[in-house]
């Protein structure tokens, strides 16, 4: 049967990459960067694994037990895509605790120029107690002043690492105030501050709005695949036609449309940002041209 068939294919298929995982050797290439099979045995070996793992059994389980390759496809994959397609809620929590910190962190920096500090001291005083979101760059920030780097490359490594468009928007003023040798220093991140705050407000009343509708998206998505696999399993009179080649070929298309219609709606969910602006070169960062950006 066509089942069959494919539960063979699939199950030969993982054993076969797991033995070349075990048989062939890790490859480097020429310019010390890990190769293909390296980055996948680090992909396999983490949560991403144990996914396509849990998801590659799930699909067998659901082929033996309904016969429906498409549907065993689907299960399969949902479980394996699950993240990428329903993680979005966990990406915003994060984004919004960096921007959080971010304000936090300007807010210190403001106090320290407040006690007249230059910004080159003030700005490992503000970083000492860093929000967890942001230590480990501000760590790195601080190293770099106490290695007596200048303050624009300091400063630009920074906004590179924190890789965030609202971020470089305080750092461009920072180093545009240090140009200038600008006295309202205190004054610009007061109000970058109040921005950062309100940037944080805004995100958390667009995530409240758009949690139920993923978590309902989410139970719809479970119920569909939920009702499918009962009704092969338990009403298989009802549920025979979907066993012909025209069957199979018009629950392909159903699961092509639900897949189509879940990642429209995961793009409808995604928080619009700006693009980054202040995006060094090599040579700005201090590094050699030939090094290639990090």
């Amino acid at each position: 049967m066509s089942w069959q068939l494919a539960a063979a294919v699939l199950a030969g298929a993982v054993i076969g990459t797991a033995l070349w995982l075990l048989v062939v050797p890790a490859s480097v290439r020429p310019d010390g960067q890990p190769g293909p099979l390296v980055r996948l045995r680090v992909l396999l070996s983490g949560p991403a694994g144990v996914r396509i793992l849990v998801g590659v059994v799930l699909g067998l389980v659901v082929l033996v037990a309904t016969r429906w390759v498409p549907v065993a496809v689907a299960s399969g994959a949902a479980v394996i895509v699950w993240p990428a397609m329903f993680g979005a809620a966990a990406e915003q929590r994060a984004t919004i605790a960096r921007l959080e910190a971010l304000a936090s962190w300007v807010e210190a920096l403001r106090d320290a120029v407040a006690t007249s500090r230059g910004l080159p001291e003030a700005l490992p005083a503000a970083s000492a107690r860093a929000h967890p979101a942001i230590a480990g760059p501000l760590q790195e920030l601080t190293a770099r002043m106490a290695a007596r780097e200048p303050v624009e490359v300091v400063l630009r490594r920074l906004a590179d690492e924190l890789n965030d468009p609202i971020a470089d928007q305080a750092i461009a003023a920072l180093v545009l105030n240090y140009r200038a040798q600008g006295r309202e220093l205190k004054t610009a991140l007061t109000g970058l501050a109040a921005a950062t705050r309100r940037e944080v407000e805004t995100r958390r009343t667009v995530e409240s709005d758009r949690r139920s509708t993923r978590r309902a998206v989410s139970l719809i998505m479970i119920a569909t695949v939920a009702v499918m696999i009962l009704m092969a399993v338990f009403a298989r009179d009802y549920a025979a036609p979907y066993a012909t080649a025209t069957g199979q070929a018009v629950l392909t298309l159903v699961v092509a449309l639900l897949a189509a219609g879940l990642t429209v709606i995961r793009s409808l969910s995604q928080y619009a940002t700006p693009d980054r602006f202040l995006i060094s070169s090599p040579a700005e960062r201090g590094q050699p041209v030939s090094g290639g950006a990090r």
